[in-house]
């Protein structure tokens, strides 16, 4: 499932006895053993076939999720286990936020995540470099600028999905302020 959403399909156990036939009435627990969410309900009684369920609404953190349903008195348990992946991407960073090139013709490495609105790594969407001030520096497709002009500053921009970052590029130009804006 995606993270922040409850489960399309609930969670379902069957109650039977030593001869495989189902036991209803009995009351089976459930828990969440491993990542964060909510389970509704908790604990259900078996139905006249047998079974018994709840819903997972899954939390904000993508990665594994492990579920166990238990019966009083029952040694053997239930074990569910799923992946919570990231939402759509609702914000690009860019990394460093700026490079200083001493001379031109250094170079330097621009690095875009993506995350979805809970802070999860999207990796999901190629990332569009672009030299908003193309006569400063040349960026090329994996994010390596190139100076091509002393005692100038350019911005460097990634997108992704009509999401985008922006990171200053500084080119041989030691009087610039350490602190552009971000």
């Amino acid at each position: 499932g995606i993270v922040g959403t409850e489960l399309d399909t609930p969670l379902g156990v069957l109650v039977v006895d030593d001869q495989g036939r189902p036991v209803s009435g009995v009351t089976v627990r459930f828990a969440i053993i491993e990542g964060p969410g909510a389970l509704a309900p908790q604990s259900a009684v078996t139905g006249r076939r047998g079974d018994a369920q709840t819903r997972l609404a899954l939390g904000r953190q993508a990665g594994t999720y492990r579920v166990h349903a238990t019966v009083s008195g029952i040694a053997s348990l239930g074990a569910f286990v799923g992946e919570a992946n990231p939402g759509p991407i609702t914000r690009v960073v860019v990394t460093p936020g700026q490079v200083r090139l001493a001379v031109v013709g250094d170079t330097a490495r621009l690095r875009a995540r993506q995350y979805d609105q809970f802070g999860n790594v999207v990796a999901a969407s190629p990332v569009g470099w672009t030299a908003a001030d193309p006569d400063v520096f040349t960026i090329d497709a994996d994010g390596l600028v190139t100076g091509t002009r002393e005692l100038a500053t350019g911005r460097a921009i990634a997108s992704a999905t009509g999401r985008a970052d922006t990171a200053f590029v500084v080119v041989a130009n030691p009087s610039e302020s350490l602190c552009l804006g971000y």
